[in-house]
């Protein structure tokens, strides 16, 4: 199998999924979600760039804006 082929198989669509927390979801239970990205993040003690990114990214893809991510990042970080 090609390698580009492969490449595809493992993607993941991030807005695939978030559309759908997006539907379903109010402001609330997505401040509850971000917290919990930021706990898992926090859980090593370390911020890895691509693991900011990657919650920066759903955080906007869950329409989120950058203060409520910053107060979820201090929530999860206070449960430390």
């Amino acid at each position: 199998m090609p390698a580009d082929r492969w490449h595809h198989i493992g993607s993941i669509d991030h807005f695939q999924f978030t559309r759908v927390l997006n539907e379903r979801y109010d402001v609330g239970q997505k401040m509850v979600l971000a917290e919990v990205m930021w706990r898992l993040v926090l859980a090593d003690g370390e911020i890895a760039e691509h693991e900011h990114y990657l919650t920066r990214k759903i955080a906007n893809l869950l329409e989120l804006e950058p203060g409520y991510l910053s107060t979820a990042k201090a929530r999860a970080a206070g449960d430390q």
